[in-house]
């Protein structure tokens, strides 16, 4: 109460501050009372006078100088810090003495004195910020066996902490926790560098950016550095290949992501609605969620009985044919166990081609009589090659099954906690920034509001900032210090990019007032291109509806048309051809884009549409690559 406008007025807040703060030093009263004479021109010597039946000057044996009391409070004060001791005890003004505990009453006092000194040193400890353990006991002039003893309480309850708190410093000090707390998230408020928030149209480029979409890399590695920071998303299986890592590859290669399963511990792990995730297996724990109940373990559901007979042991690994082999069951009905066991995350594979394989087929396999002897006699069976190899090729027999380790409670709080960090340092690596309405897309356990807290925890430790960096954005945001630092520098504006609706460099869907109705809905058949923060294209219904934001004239108009090109030419399921039905919501085939059209594609129109093919050199290409 001693910054300018914020001392008491009048005599009765006086006391008031008095019988919170328990105990004031002399020097701290003293310029208390000068605060109250500048901010209110209050006569002190009056003042004093009028307190006289209110407030006492007590004088501790141990203590290093007087303390000033609330009469009402002293005896509970007495009781709890000196016991038996006679403690002087006078009028605020003058020498004449007053009995100790003075008008104040006995009723209500903890009996043990022990537990009463915890009470009264952990309010006491309140109104101060780190003090050292010396202070303490000079102040208040307290035994120091009983001081200690305290003090070992309070700590035990978290009540107060006590270490080299103060930086530049290696004496230990002690202070309140939620003093301490608030100091910390000033300090690191006041450690943030002045930053002018940016609008929120510059949000897509900044999450492009980190991601790596506006510079798209050419090898493996680049390819290692996309997973790590995709980590436990579930993306719907068939658009890992076909959208979300061309758009951070080019080009892209089918054999790198054979290759990464194969050389490490990667794996991909299946959820509802055909969606797939990868993670390592050290992180399995991360998506299978907490003791906390968050999700339940398939066993907690019985889910697991109808793997028993599918799998002859929980750790070993089996190809298709030897789990035909054990099982006794057809193909078809093998494949579908296998498949739905992989969409509840119990079951995978340990190579990619099994999942590859699974969606180009739909993940089903055609009923025919095929036997497991019939299969190990090298592939052959009666009925003809060619019928067997169209259906071998629906079967799933790349690489080895097994099943996942199911989630084991864990009833270590530190490892929950350290589990939740963990989630909310793999959401940084993947956003850079976080926001509540940004972690809606994203599975439960990794919600905004299962890890705000770890947030917070982790900002008052600075491993993360708070604070205002882009306008329209509701709440609190965090951002970790090598995405603040690309914020800082300049993004790059000229880069063209383009991205899937469902990428999780999109914001299509994200639930922000500042850019509802700018963006299309959040489905797989959409893309968008931009020019640094400017959308400049929609592609809708996979190129049946286009929507340019640019004149026919545009000279970047054909840096536009990369979306339409990766449908022709990406090397997983490519489409042969594109029928556009509109551009800018009118008839394809009269629009005055259709001869940019002609110069990228070779273009075929009807009376009303547009077909587009990939031209010779885009195929020659194509086959290059693979």
């Amino acid at each position: 109460r001693l910054a300018r406008g914020y001392s008491p007025e009048t005599p009765r807040e006086l006391v008031d501050w008095v019988k919170e703060r328990l105990l004031i030093p002399v020097p701290e009263w003293e310029r208390l009372l000068q605060a109250m004479h500048d901010d209110h021109d209050t006569d002190t010597d009056e003042l004093m006078e009028s307190l006289t039946e209110r407030l006492v000057r007590i004088n501790p044996p141990l203590a290093s100088e007087a303390l000033v009391a609330a009469l009402e409070t002293l005896p509970r004060i007495t009781h709890a810090l000196y016991e038996e001791q006679d403690v002087a005890t006078g009028p605020l003004a003058g020498s004449h003495a007053v009995p100790a505990g003075g008008e104040g009453t006995t009723a209500g006092l903890v009996e043990d004195t022990d537990e009463a000194l915890t009470d009264v040193l952990g309010e006491w400890f309140q109104f101060y910020g780190p003090i050292t353990y010396d202070f303490v006991q000079a102040t208040l002039g307290i035994e120091k066996q009983r001081l200690s003893l305290a003090l070992e309480d309070l700590i035990d309850s978290q009540k107060v902490i006590m270490g080299p708190l103060v930086t530049e410093s290696t004496e230990e000090c002690i202070c309140d926790s939620e003093n301490f707390e608030v100091l910390l998230r000033l300090a690191r408020a006041g450690a943030v560098p002045v930053f002018e928030p940016l609008d929120v149209e510059w949000l897509p480029l900044f999450l492009a950016n980190h991601q790596g979409v506006t510079d798209p890399a050419d090898d493996i590695e680049g390819l290692f550095r996309c997973i790590e920071q995709l980590l436990c998303l579930p993306v719907p299986a068939s658009l890992w290949e076909s959208e979300i890592l061309p758009a951070r590859l080019h080009p892209y290669s089918a054999s790198w992501l054979d290759s990464a399963m194969q050389e490490g511990n990667l794996r991909w792990v299946g959820s509802e609605n055909h969606r797939v995730a990868f993670c390592f297996e050290s992180d399995l724990d991360l998506i299978q969620g907490d003791a906390t109940g968050v999700t339940d373990t398939a066993e907690s559901t019985g889910e697991d009985a109808g793997l028993i007979d599918v799998f002859p042991g929980t750790l070993g690994r089996y190809d298709f044919s030897t789990l035909l082999t054990l099982s006794k069951y057809r193909p078809d009905e093998l494949s579908d166990q296998l498949w739905d066991a992989v969409w509840q995350g119990r079951v995978t594979n340990d190579t990619y081609a099994a999942l590859r394989r699974g969606i180009q087929n739909r993940f089903r396999v055609p009923k025919v009589t095929v036997t497991a002897p019939d299969l190990r006699h090298h592939g052959r069976r009666t009925g003809g090659r060619g019928g067997f190899a169209r259906w071998r090729s629906a079967v799933p027999f790349a690489g080895n099954w097994f099943r996942l380790p199911a989630p084991e409670p864990d009833e270590d709080l530190l490892e929950t906690e350290e589990r939740i960090k963990d989630r909310a340092r793999l959401l940084l690596d993947r956003y850079g920034i976080l926001f509540r309405e940004l972690l809606e897309r994203e599975i439960p356990v990794f919600h905004w509001r299962n890890v705000f807290r770890a947030l917070r925890l982790m900002e008052l430790s600075g491993e993360v900032l708070a604070g205002y960096f882009f306008h329209g954005i509701p709440g609190p945001q965090f951002i970790s210090h090598q995405a603040f630092r690309h914020l800082q520098r300049r993004l790059p504006e000229d880069a063209v990019y383009w991205i899937n609706a469902i990428d999780p460099a999109s914001l299509c869907g994200v639930q922000l007032e500042a850019i509802r109705g700018s963006l299309p809905r959040r489905i797989a058949g959409t893309h968008l291109v931009y020019r640094g923060a400017k959308l400049v294209a929609i592609s809708k219904r996979n190129g049946r509806n286009l929507i340019f934001k640019v004149l026919p004239d545009d000279i970047h108009l054909p840096e536009y048309l990369t979306p339409l090109r990766h449908l022709l030419t990406r090397q997983f399921q490519p489409v042969r051809r594109i029928t556009i039905e509109t551009i800018n919501d009118e008839e394809a085939a009269h629009s005055p884009y259709v001869d940019l059209l002609r110069t990228a594609f070779d273009v075929a129109i009807d009376y009303k549409n547009v077909i587009l093919y990939r031209k010779a050199g885009q195929i020659r290409q194509q086959a290059e690559q693979v």
